[in-house]
């Protein structure tokens, strides 16, 4: 049963005014969302000698990440990190020219990762957050693992080393100094 007005509760007539005035972020649906990450990744990581962190894979495993809340993410951290963006450029991020997101970007990710004990915004912790899961994707990925970093299939120096019956492996042999 619905409470009159004069008693301090809202009738659905103002209600349906007020829903009027909520506008739902321009983040809130996958592809959008899906759209931002790639974005962000790019922008992250771009393309250089070799892919950036924008290719489809690293994009779909960061975007599937969030959409599916691995690793404590939410589509709405997404979304949050998006209206931050917005707010900053005065307009749509995604519509920003590419100097005009990175001048964002560049000011969230100073924010997101200022002082700790300084309060931060939705959308500065979100970033702190999904920055991360971009960086761990690419550096995880093909390209990135490959053809980035130095991959050394066998890490450590190589000696030869004479076995004899008496031998067993040590658990640092080959891996830097001695102790």
């Amino acid at each position: 049963m619905l409470r009159s007005s004069a008693a301090g509760a809202l009738t659905v007539s103002q209600l349906g005014s007020l829903a009027g005035c909520i506008q739902a972020s321009p983040y809130a649906d996958a592809q959008t969302r899906l759209d931002l990450i790639a974005r962000l990744s790019a922008l992250t990581i771009p393309s250089t000698d070799t892919l950036g962190a924008a290719s489809q894979a690293n994009t779909a495993f960061a975007s599937q990440a969030i959409e599916q809340s691995l690793y404590s993410l939410e589509p709405r951290m997404l979304t949050e990190v998006g209206d931050w963006l917005d707010d900053v450029g005065g307009r749509r991020f995604l519509s920003q020219t590419t100097d005009k997101q990175t001048e964002c970007l560049i000011k969230l990710d100073k924010s997101a990762f200022q002082d700790d004990s300084l309060p931060k915004k939705a959308g500065e912790r979100a970033w702190s957050e999904i920055k991360p899961l971009i960086v761990a994707s690419y550096y995880s990925s093909e390209v990135g693992a490959s053809k980035e970093l130095v991959y050394d299939p066998v890490p450590g120096k190589f000696e030869n080393i004479t076995l004899t019956d008496d031998y067993r492996a040590q658990s640092n042999e080959g891996h830097g100094e001695k102790w």
